[in-house]
């Protein structure tokens, strides 16, 4: 793999990210800025950090989690998440790196079993995915962290390449 793959689980209160390079994996998370009014902060800050990473790292792909908006969700809302969305789009054209979305349920179902996904529906989803990447030798501070590593393992399966955290658990197997 040439050049680092950055995955994010982006909010403005809290943007995880999980940068994958020379198969090893460091994360954390971003707060962007304080709430829906201020979102252009935010948006700006997520610019500045995705320079930094990729005049640090060099990144070759930036993957993140695809907008779901709801019913109940606000027009401000709504700019907020697709604002992110555009920035990373924009950051990623701007720089000539790849970009991927994935919806939470595909990467969830290579994280989770299909028993765990039945377990957890309905449910806040926050818990397991730091008990996950736990088990797969993380420590996340964040839900946040935990569900850009999540979404970065996922991305992973799909390019059929197996992380060193996947061979390390064998049990495991059985969800990919």
């Amino acid at each position: 793999m040439s050049g680092a793959i950055l995955s994010l689980d982006q909010s403005l209160s809290g943007t995880g990210w999980a940068l994958l390079r020379d198969d090893d994996v460091v994360g954390g998370s971003w707060p962007l800025c304080d709430g829906i009014k201020q979102r252009a902060q935010g948006f700006r800050v997520l610019f500045q950090r995705l320079d930094f990473m990729h005049t640090t790292h060099g990144l070759a792909e930036i993957i993140h989690e695809e907008v779901i908006s709801g019913p109940k969700d606000t027009t401000p809302k709504r700019v907020a998440l697709f604002g992110l969305v555009a920035i990373i789009e924009l950051f990623a054209a701007s720089r000539g790196i790849a970009v991927t979305a994935y919806p939470s349920d595909k990467w969830r179902s290579t994280f989770f079993s299909p028993e765990e996904r039945k377990q957890f529906r309905g449910k806040d989803w926050k818990r397991p995915a730091i008990e996950r990447s736990r088990q797969l030798g993380r420590d996340p501070e964040t839900d946040d962290e935990a569900e850009a590593f999540a979404i970065l393992d996922h991305h992973l399966h799909c390019k059929r390449i197996m992380p060193t955290w996947r061979t390390a658990h064998p049990f495991l197997e059985t969800l990919a």
